[in-house]
């Protein structure tokens, strides 16, 4: 299946799919031409062929492929399936607190994955936490775990 979360706009389960990118996993090193279809019949019969990206119209749904031999010009078709994944629920968590560490400057070491199953209760999560949005955005810069606050709060 060719995957995507729903991020466009979350809940409506609908993504733009490149579908080209499927392109050398179907000619798997083969010298073919792939084309997508909505139908069988129209991958069968070559005919109306899918634009990429190609925004879904049901959640799952299957899309149709025909692969051309260049030389041969024999036609294989298959399919398979785009599934739009949705978001996991966001979790405001309570606040941290934890006491000093005997120097009184207000910065400790925390085990900020005390705050794991409270943010994300399902066991198939993961959570990383970052100093910006930034960051979480783009998964870079993970806070390490134990952490060392730098500013207090």
């Amino acid at each position: 299946p060719y995957e995507l979360c729903d991020d466009n706009a979350p809940g409506d389960e609908v993504e733009l799919f490149d579908l080209t990118t499927k392109d050398s996993e179907i000619s798997d090193g083969q010298s073919v031409v792939v084309s997508y279809y909505e139908t069988l019949a129209d991958a069968q019969g070559l005919v109306n062929s899918l634009a990429s990206p190609y925004s879904n119209v049901s959640n799952p749904q299957t899309i149709y492929y025909a692969s051309v031999s260049t030389t041969t010009g024999c036609i294989a078709t298959g399919s398979f399936e785009l599934v739009v994944n949705p978001l996991p629920a966001l979790v405001v968590p309570t606040d941290l607190e934890v006491c000093d560490d005997g120097v009184p400057d207000g910065l400790t070491i925390i085990d900020i994955s005390v705050k794991n199953q409270e943010i994300a209760p399902n066991p198939n999560y993961s959570v990383s936490y970052y100093l910006t949005q930034f960051d979480a955005d783009n998964a870079i810069n993970p806070l390490p775990v134990p952490y060392t606050n730098i500013t207090n709060p």
